[in-house]
């Protein structure tokens, strides 16, 4: 299909006119956005009528091509009709032109922050779950492309309120040299487009797997280094209270764990910081599989980074024991093999946590399973 059978009509309209190109041009806008693909198509009987009714129509480019030049006596007609796209060409470019334009901008914009991010999942093993939750949350939208194709789209203008929003996040990062913001405005940038042009219903489809890739983006350092000295010194002061307890002779000074034999020094890896933002997603994931209400899912997040502390200090106490007996196995294949052990302790932990509370908040779920 192409833009003869328009150009065809425009001539035949306003024949053989020293604007015919202007005219033609313009007519072929107007009409290829008000009507349909299909009307000007070369089975129209309207641009292409058949020499009998119940023979097919005939159609050839460059046989029409060649009638309008003849009909009009202007070769650049000619060379129009046969290099413009057709009518559902036009149409498929209306439709995934602002895609592509908005998909340019965006990667423009964020062409070296995505890939710093990305670098640092590789090298800071507590953001190495980025690897798992980046594909985790396109699965997830995948998954409800039925229900996204049933909700109507709108296009909201407070969305604009949120892009804005996204913008000034943007700058400030830029101009700051603060990699957090210029990340975490890459969300927000989504979540408004999604809002703008989809409406606030799809947004609310989607947001759970929106909120899945702002977990994977790094804290500032301010904040992260303001947050891993206090758990610095309470999981080595909790863990000195746990030996104690066991009969191990130790002593504190600040971080540093004194033992008869050796010395231990919970360090800022130790601190429970990393596992915390890695049950932290798991408990992101529990909240969306087993619960429902609001409530309990933001109890089920809020549980995480106590459960993360609670199992870092037995970590390190476990360390302090196993190290008074033998200082080797403090380090090597017992520090990192204890690491995912406790991890997989704190998820079961919340596995357990969201099972209680939908037992005890959703009765009516766990009832209407049983009954299944």
């Amino acid at each position: 299909m192409t833009l003869c059978p328009l150009l065809l009509h425009a001539s035949n309209q306003n024949p053989r006119s020293d604007g015919m190109h202007a005219y033609a041009v313009k007519k072929l806008w107007v009409m290829a956005a008000r009507a349909r693909p299909r009307d000007f198509s070369a089975k129209n009987p309207k641009f292409f009528p058949s020499p009998s009714g119940n023979a097919p129509p005939r159609y050839d480019e460059r046989e029409a091509a060649g009638g309008l030049e003849k009909l009009t006596g202007c070769k650049s007609l000619r060379r129009l009709a046969l290099h413009l796209p057709g009518a559902s060409q036009m149409a498929h470019l209306v439709r995934w032109g602002p895609v592509a334009v908005l998909g340019g901008l965006l990667a423009a914009l964020y062409g070296d922050v995505v890939p710093s991010m990305i670098a640092r999942w590789w090298e800071d093993e507590g953001y190495s779950h980025g690897f798992l939750v980046l594909p985790l949350a396109a699965f997830l939208v995948w998954r409800q492309r039925g229900s996204l194709a049933a909700i109507r789209p709108e296009r909201d203008g407070r969305g604009l309120l949120l892009l804005a929003f996204a913008s000034l996040l943007y700058v400030t990062g830029k101009l700051g040299a603060e990699f957090f913001l210029m990340r975490i405005s890459l969300v927000v940038v989504l979540a408004a487009l999604v809002w703008t042009f989809w409406g606030f219903s799809r947004l609310k489809r989607i947001a759970f797997p929106l909120l899945l890739l702002a977990s994977t983006v790094p804290l500032p350092v301010l904040i992260y280094n303001r947050l891993a000295g206090p758990l610095q010194l309470l999981a080595s002061a909790a863990s000195t209270e746990v030996a104690l307890a066991m009969g191990i002779s130790v002593y504190r000074d600040g971080n540093i764990i004194q033992l008869a034999n050796t010395s231990l020094g919970v360090a800022e890896a130790c601190s429970g910081l990393r596992s915390a933002s890695s049950l932290a997603v798991g408990a992101l994931l529990l909240a969306y599989l087993e619960l429902k209400r609001p409530g309990p899912r933001v109890a089920l997040f809020l549980l995480a980074l106590p459960v993360a502390v609670m199992f870092n200090v037995l970590r390190v106490a476990g360390t302090a024991v196993l190290s008074e007996r033998d200082p080797l196995l403090g380090t090597g294949f017992y520090h990192g093999f204890s690491g995912w052990l406790i991890f997989m302790c704190g998820f079961g932990l919340l596995w357990l946590s969201a099972r209680l509370l939908r037992k005890l908040f959703e009765p009516s779920r766990v009832s209407g399973e049983e009954k299944r």
